[in-house]
């Protein structure tokens, strides 16, 4: 069996299986080793590989060498094979452009003509921000340069590199769309305190900001480059970044939803219903909304944190496979605690006369999830 165990791992140290799949390999070696025990073995032994232990028997294993050494395996090759996922992402998704020198750099203002009430912006290589206007304007602040001085980017003149930004207020949208992927833009959108009805982007090589500004629907995809909001009031957001973190702070709204490959998720605010999702990253959600009644969060290699109010009628469920279950809610009551070889689950209930019930979720496979109350 330790030769099997150190094949298993093998793999996953190679980036052949995934943790999830060695989990469930190891699971059937434990059960097939069992079957296999020759019938001279004592009860004791045998009740050892039960689908479900006891407390003294989970006890018991705790103090087993063998498991020990197994999940502190797991926990470092899971890391490890994370931490490759981090370093392959890193590298595929291109240079870093915002490093490079502003040699070459044109910098320009657009003012905007006509009103609007949505955005829609596709750069497949450029940062972009949009907020708030002091002076009640519309207009934009660009900065573009030429990456790579070659063929027919070679020698490009001033408006040549303009005129590769295109614009326009189509009707009540405002579109940005730049195509010239040899030329890096930097893009700040000064837009009129108001009500908007949608804010798109669609990036591949550049993170996304936005701050002081109120909009029904936000959905903002970047390949690579982080993702912040701030101070926004919003019917629904759904970002999404492939390498890079996503931060929200200080959001009014009903329904959010935050995803990345490789990133921390962090997001705190009033928010009803709250999912936040990464692969090899932390997840840390906070809802200050009394209404609320989703939280959701899940991620492979990180630990989770939730925390809500305190006045709500809660429905939750935790689980782990390697991390613990830290759940310090005084007044809740624990439905179940099931604490096996590959999987640790905590669900708690709490009841409240005149109180909405918040559904909370949180699952990881290597890290710990805490629970706890807003201050």
């Amino acid at each position: 069996m330790h030769e099997e165990r150190k094949r298993i791992l093998k793999l996953v140290e190679n980036g052949v299986i995934s943790a999830e799949e060695a989990i469930v390999l190891l699971e059937k070696l434990g059960t097939t080793t069992e079957q296999k025990a020759p019938m001279a073995d004592s009860t004791k032994e045998k009740e050892t590989f039960q689908g479900e232990f006891t407390k003294e028997e989970s006890k018991k294993e705790e103090e087993d060498p063998f498991l020990d050494d197994l999940k502190k395996d797991f926990n470092y090759f899971s890391t490890k094979v994370m931490d490759f996922v981090g370093d392959a992402l890193n590298k595929v998704t291109g240079t870093n452009f915002s490093t490079m020198g502003k040699e070459g750099a044109v910098e320009w203002t657009i003012p905007l003509e006509g009103t609007f009430n949505s955005i829609s912006v596709d750069m497949p290589n450029g940062q972009l921000t949009v907020r708030d206007s002091a002076d009640e304007r519309a207009y934009l602040e660009v900065t573009s340069t030429p990456i790579l001085q070659i063929g027919s980017m070679k020698d490009l003149t001033e408006e040549e590199i303009r005129e590769q930004f295109n614009y326009a207020v189509d009707g009540e949208t405002l579109r940005i769309h730049h195509a010239a992927k040899m030329i890096k833009s930097e893009v700040i959108a000064y837009i009129p305190k108001g009500e908007y009805k949608k804010i798109r982007a669609n990036l591949f090589n550049g993170s996304f900001t936005m701050h002081n500004v109120d909009v029904e629907q936000v959905r903002v995809e970047t390949k690579n480059g982080s993702i912040k909001l701030a101070d926004i009031k919003f019917d629904s957001i759904e970002v999404e970044s492939v390498n890079g973190s996503i931060d929200i702070r200080d959001l009014t709204g009903r329904e959010l939803e935050a995803e990345t490959v490789n990133g921390r998720v962090y997001v705190d605010g009033k928010i009803q219903s709250l999912e936040g999702q990464s692969v090899n990253g932390h997840v840390v959600l906070t809802t200050r909304d009394h209404t609320a009644k989703l939280l959701k969060g899940q991620t492979v290699a990180g630990s989770i944190e939730v925390y809500i109010p305190k006045d709500l009628s809660l429905d939750g469920e935790v689980s782990s496979a390697f991390g613990k279950m830290d759940v310090k809610l005084s007044d809740v009551e624990f439905l179940q605690e099931s604490n096996q070889m590959f999987s640790k689950t905590t669900r708690f209930r709490k009841s409240l006369d005149h109180s909405s019930a918040l559904s909370i979720k949180g699952e990881t496979k290597t890290g710990s999830v805490i629970v706890r109350y807003t201050l």
